[in-house]
């Protein structure tokens, strides 16, 4: 029997709540929107894999101030798809972007053939200079599930060393996705009756 009676389910939820000090960089909303960079970001290490699909990336995870951590993650181009000299250009103008933050003008930067080794290097170079140690300033953003992440675009870090009235990373409402989308979004008028709805119709919630 299917009975909405029973005395373990709970239409409320039986935990604790929301515990936003628990997400990455959460410190930054208000009001389902971000209003500041994030500070005091660390590396705090690396990982490398494969997708589901076969699909190699490196990770380069991040840790805020409250010990939450998230990362940085980039896939090895499909070189079949149309578009990948375009993607390739953006990953490794990312990828310059974060090995500069942390190393002195005029370090020689990795080359290599392949993603994979090229993602080595700036391992290996990331760890030479002592990246763990380098708080960073952080720019996030929303991504359509609404959940923060790290910009496709630069710039999106740079030292704590610089001043916060000198710093690049500005927030622009008409750019960036700094506004949280809505988990409710409006649904039309339920005008259905048990009659006409089948089981394959797709209600508005």
């Amino acid at each position: 029997m299917l009975d909405l009676n029973e005395e373990g389910l709970k239409s409320e939820g039986g935990g604790k709540g929301f515990d936003s000090s628990k997400i990455f960089g959460f410190s930054v909303v208000e009001d389902n929107s971000i209003v500041r960079t994030l500070e005091n970001v660390m590396i705090s290490g690396f990982d490398h894999g494969a997708s589901a699909t076969g699909s190699a990336f490196f990770d380069i995870k991040l840790k805020d101030s409250n010990g939450n951590e998230t990362n940085m993650r980039e896939y090895d181009i499909d070189k079949t798809r149309g578009d990948w000299e375009k993607k390739q250009k953006s990953q490794l103008t990312r990828l310059k972007h974060i090995v500069t933050k942390f190393t002195p003008v005029g370090t020689a930067l990795p080359a290599a053939a392949t993603f994979p080794e090229l993602w080595k290097g700036i391992e290996a170079l990331l760890i030479v200079n002592q990246c763990n140690t380098k708080p960073m300033r952080l720019k996030l953003c929303h991504n359509d599930k609404g959940f923060l992440t790290v910009p496709k675009y630069v710039p999106f870090l740079e030292a704590m060393t610089v001043a916060a009235g000198d710093s690049k990373l500005s927030l622009n409402p008409g750019f960036d996705a700094l506004e949280r989308p809505s988990a409710d979004k409006p649904s039309t008028v339920m005008t259905m009756t048990s009659a006409n709805v089948t089981e394959d119709d797709g209600l508005p919630f």
